[in-house]
C-alpha cells in the first residue's frame, strides 16, 4: 500500500514502475515511445510495450548481476556499437551543425517547450504528393483554399468544409484531426504555421508538397521536452535542428568534409606497402574463391599480413595494418568495405582514422551534449545487452532431440501429415459467374448437386457431373479446392484458367496415406525448437519479474486518457 501511495503522491514525474527499489519515470518510457503515439493503443497493446521495456530493464540488471554486461564478446560489441554512434554523432555535429540556420534553431528553442493539437482542411492538385489522383491546377488549389479560409473567418462550420472539401484520405473519418504534434515531428512548412498559431484560430493557405493546408489549433500543453534542465533543452533543440537539415545537402557536406579533412589532415601513406596490401588481399580472395571484395573475411585477410611496418601517419600518429584490422574486427557485414582497386583500399583506411578522429573531437565536446549522447547510448546498451543475453540464453536450451520430433509427428500426423493421392469430385461448368452464382444459391437451399449437374453442367451431364479420380496437380483451381475440402460437401463458385466457373461435389478422397516422417522432421524439429525457444523466453520474464520485486502504477494507463 506504502508503494502505490507513494506512486500517486509525485507529478509530472510520477513513476511508471519500480523495479528492485529503483524508480522508472514516465518520461523515460516516452522518451521511446511517443505519447501521442501511445494514446492510441489499446490496453491490451499498452501491456505488451510496458511488458517489453520492464523485460529489457530486468535483463540488464541480471546481466549486472551475472557479469554478463563484462563478457568480453559482449564489451567488445558494445564498445564499437556505441563508437560508430559516437561517429555519427561527430558528423552530426562537425558537418551538419555549421549547415544549421540560426533562426531554425531559435525557433526550436521557442517551441519545443509545447505540444499542439491541431486540424487542418488539405486542398491537393495536381502531382503533388498525395496517394489519391487529384485534377485541379495548383492555381484552383490555392483559390479553392483561400476562399475557404475566408469563409471559415466568416463563421463557415470547419466540419462541413473537412467533410466537403478536404483531399486527406481519412478526413472524413477524423474531420482533419492530426492529433497531438511535436516540434520536428512535421514538414517545416506546416510545422512553422501551425506552432505559430493562438489557440481556436487558423492559419492562411499554407503550401507544402502535400497541398494547400489550412490549419487550425485546437489546443496547448506542455511538451516532455518542457521538463528538462537548461543544457539538456538546448542539445535537444540543436539535435531537433540538425535534423531539420535535408539529408542529401548532408551527405554533400561529408563528402567534402572527408575530402578537406584528408587533403589537409598531412595524412601520408606507405604507398608501397599499402599496393602489398591490396596484391595480399586480391590473392587471399581468389585462393578461397570469395567474389567480389571479399568483405566476409576482410578482417581475417588483413590479420594474415605478416609485414607490421607502418601503412600510414597522421597527427603524429603511426597506423600499421593491424590497427586497421582491429577497427573494422566488429563491423557488420552491410559496413565492411568493399575492396576492388587500390584507391578503394586508401579511401578506406583514410575513412577509418578520420573516424577515429571524429571519436577524438566527439569526447572533448561531450560534455555539451551529454544529455542527447548519455540517453541514446543508455539505449544501445540496453537493446544490444538485451538482445545478446536473450540470445545466449535461448541458445542454452537442450537441444531437440529424435524421440521429441517422433512424439510430436505421432501426435499431429492425423491433422497435419495426412495426404490424398487421388479424390472423385462431381462438377457443374457455366460459361457466367451469374449462373454459377445462382446454382450455388439453390445447393444453399438443399437442392440436389447431381441434378443440378445434370440439368446445367458443361461437363458431363449425363453422369450428374462425376469426374474420373485425379490429383491435385491437375484441374488448375478446381482442383486444388478439392484437396482441401471436407467429403460430402460443395465449394463456392470456382473460377477456372480459361474463364468458366466451376461448383464442386467431393465425393471422396482416396489412397489415404502419411507424409513420411523422414519430410518432415526438419520442419518439426525447427517449429519445436522456435516453442522451446519462446517458452523460455516467457519463463525468463517470469522469473527475473518476481526476483527483482517489480511494481507497475495503475495509474500509468489512466493519465495518458486526456
Amino acid at each position: 500500500m506504502f508503494v502505490l501511495l507513494l506512486l500517486f503522491s509525485l507529478s509530472f514525474s510520477e513513476v511508471a514502475f519500480t523495479l528492485n527499489g529503483s524508480q522508472f519515470s514516465q518520461q523515460s518510457f516516452f522518451n521511446k515511445i511517443p505519447r501521442e503515439e501511445w494514446k492510441n493503443f489499446s490496453n491490451s497493446q499498452k501491456h505488451d510495450l510496458i511488458k517489453d521495456f520492464i523485460f529489457k530493464e530486468l535483463v540488464f540488471l541480471e546481466s549486472e548481476e551475472t557479469n554478463f554486461l563484462y563478457d568480453p564478446l559482449v564489451k567488445s560489441k558494445l564498445d564499437n556499437r556505441i563508437n560508430q554512434f559516437l561517429i555519427n554523432s561527430a558528423y552530426d555535429l562537425f558537418v551538419a551543425f555549421p549547415l544549421v540556420d540560426s533562426l531554425e534553431y531559435s525557433k526550436a528553442l521557442k517551441y519545443l517547450k509545447k505540444d499542439i493539437k491541431v486540424r487542418h482542411i488539405l486542398i491537393g492538385y495536381k502531382d503533388c504528393r498525395l496517394p489519391i489522383p487529384i485534377k485541379r491546377s495548383k492555381s484552383k488549389a490555392l483559390t479553392l483554399s483561400k476562399n475557404l479560409y475566408n469563409d471559415l473567418m466568416s463563421g463557415s462550420n470547419f466540419n462541413d468544409y473537412v467533410v466537403e472539401y478536404s483531399d486527406d484520405p481519412s478526413a472524413d473519418k477524423n474531420f482533419g484531426d492530426l492529433g497531438w504534434l511535436s516540434w520536428g515531428r512535421t514538414v517545416p512548412e506546416f510545422q512553422n504555421a501551425a506552432f505559430s498559431l493562438s489557440v481556436n484560430s487558423f492559419s492562411e493557405p499554407i503550401l507544402t508538397d502535400f497541398g494547400f493546408h489550412i490549419i487550425f489549433l485546437e489546443d496547448i500543453k506542455p511538451s516532455n521536452s518542457s521538463f528538462l534542465d537548461s543544457s539538456s533543452y538546448k542539445a535537444l533543440a540543436l539535435e531537433k535542428t540538425i535534423m531539420s537539415v535535408p539529408l542529401d545537402i548532408k551527405r554533400v557536406s561529408a563528402k567534402k568534409y572527408d575530402e578537406s579533412t584528408i587533403l589537409n589532415s598531412g595524412l601520408v601513406f606507405n604507398e608501397t606497402l599499402l599496393l602489398k596490401v591490396f596484391t595480399h588481399i586480391e590473392n587471399e580472395n581468389k585462393k578461397n574463391k570469395i567474389v567480389a571484395s571479399g568483405k566476409k573475411n576482410f578482417v581475417n585477410t588483413l590479420n594474415s599480413f605478416n609485414d607490421s611496418g607502418v601503412l600510414c601517419v597522421f597527427d603524429s600518429s603511426a597506423y600499421g595494418v593491424k590497427w586497421f584490422s582491429n577497427h573494422f574486427k566488429n563491423f557488420p557485414a552491410t559496413r565492411i568495405p568493399s575492396i576492388k582497386t587500390l584507391e578503394d583500399l586508401k579511401r578506406s583506411f583514410s575513412l577509418a582514422v578520420l573516424q577515429n578522429l571524429s571519436l577524438v573531437k566527439i569526447n572533448q565536446e561531450y560534455d555539451n551534449f551529454n544529455y542527447l549522447l548519455d540517453l541514446k547510448i543508455n539505449n544501445i546498451t540496453k537493446n544490444l545487452i538485451y538482445d545478446s543475453f536473450i540470445k545466449n540464453h535461448i541458445n542454452s536450451v537442450k537441444k531437440i532431440d529424435s524421440i521429441e520430433v517422433k512424439n510430436y509427428y505421432d501426435n499431429n500426423k492425423d491433422e497435419k501429415y495426412k495426404e490424398y493421392n487421388l479424390v472423385s469430385v462431381r462438377e457443374i461448368k457455366t460459361l457466367e459467374k451469374s449462373s454459377s452464382d445462382s446454382l450455388y444459391n439453390l445447393l444453399q437451399k438443399d437442392y440436389s448437386f447431381l441434378d443440378l449437374a445434370k440439368n446445367n453442367s458443361l461437363t458431363n451431364p449425363k453422369s450428374g457431373g462425376l469426374i474420373e479420380p485425379f490429383t491435385i496437380n491437375r484441374y488448375g483451381p478446381m482442383g486444388k479446392k478439392a484437396f482441401s475440402m471436407e467429403i460430402k460437401t460443395f465449394s463456392e463458385p470456382i473460377e477456372n484458367l480459361d474463364g468458366t466457373w466451376s461448383l464442386i461435389y467431393l465425393e471422396e478422397k482416396i489412397n489415404e496415406q502419411y507424409i513420411p516422417l523422414n519430410k518432415v522432421k526438419n520442419k518439426i524439429k525447427n517449429l519445436l525448437k522456435k516453442e522451446s525457444q519462446k517458452n523460455s523466453k516467457e519463463n525468463l520474464y517470469i522469473s527475473l519479474f518476481k526476483k527483482y520485486d517489480v511494481s507497475i502504477n495503475p495509474l500509468f494507463f489512466e493519465n495518458d486518457k486526456q
